[in-house]
């Protein structure tokens, strides 16, 4: 169960370009959508309470709505974007086997031994990389679920995970 977690997050990183260009046609679609929509005010027909009534387009409550969907999708993509820069990084620093080792297991799905040393240094810059985006945007990281093995831990590393 925590390989297949582990296995999961190593796999939202390698998929970080798709999500990437997925956000931006989000951001894109949100902006078309907020463009062409009705800025009249228009007469409808509710078939449930079987009624007419006034529909008018509320500028002060749609703009904060779209600004604030606009600012959200827009910093997700910033965080996707920076995450990607630092795992490229990150990857343009191995060894060519070790890249290749990666690729095949994450990208190719390929049966191949597990490489202990290159996964746990893998996951130790993932952890890395999502405490760093965290402070970016102004939160303190959460220890905890970086833990794999809470029974290895010495006394001062658990009080510091505990935060005690």
């Amino acid at each position: 169960m925590i390989e297949d977690e582990l296995n999961e997050h190593i796999l939202r990183y390698f998929r970080l370009p798709r999500a990437i260009l997925a956000d931006k046609r989000r951001l894109i679609g949100l902006r078309e959508a907020f463009k062409s929509q009705s800025y009249h005010t228009r007469m409808e027909f509710y078939p449930i309470e079987r009624t007419i009534g006034v529909r008018a387009f509320r500028i002060e409550d749609e703009v904060c709505h779209y600004l604030e969907a606009c600012q959200n999708r827009e910093q997700r993509l910033k965080n996707k974007e920076r995450m990607n820069k630092y795992f490229l990084s990150y990857l343009n620093q191995l060894t060519p086997s070790d890249q290749q080792y990666l690729y095949d297991r994450y990208l190719e799905k390929k049966h191949i031994p597990i490489n202990e040393a290159i996964e746990s240094a893998l996951l130790s810059e993932l952890h890395e990389i999502d405490d760093a985006i965290q402070y970016m945007q102004g939160l303190k990281p959460d220890k905890f679920s970086q833990v794999e093995d809470g029974t290895e831990l010495d006394l001062d590393e658990l009080l510091d995970v505990l935060e005690v």
